[in-house]
């Protein structure tokens, strides 16, 4: 029985941590991006936009894996990779940006997801 509610309630917190979009605050005003927009579109996959200012500087389909024993969550694509630790919906959480096409620099920010 006990095991059946501690099953049920990772299910429910791993389903939490999904959203369908996601926006990243770069807190660095060196930074070559200031936002990180990612929109849910199928199974795994997110369309990543990145902006600086009102400028759309990058488009990208990224793949997302989340790593229950390490509270990770890595968006990854071909020259791009974004990892959170503890991502969770409707918190705000820090999470390095790494962005080989604007940037070999690693930068870290703010996610915050919301969950619609």
């Amino acid at each position: 029985m006990m095991k059946n509610l501690i099953l049920m309630f990772l299910l429910l917190m791993s389903s939490a941590t999904l959203a369908r979009e996601i926006h990243c605050v770069v807190h660095d005003v060196y930074a070559p991006y200031s936002d990180i927009n990612l929109y849910k579109k199928k199974g795994n996959k997110y369309e990543m936009k990145v902006f600086l200012e009102d400028e759309l500087l990058l488009t990208e389909q990224v793949s997302f894996k989340f790593s229950r024993r390490a509270r990770v969550a890595t968006f990854k694509g071909q020259s791009v990779e974004i990892k959170a630790t503890g991502l969770v919906a409707n918190m705000g959480v820090r999470g390095q940006f790494k962005l080989e096409n604007l940037s070999k620099l690693t930068y870290t920010g703010l996610c915050k997801l919301f969950k619609k």
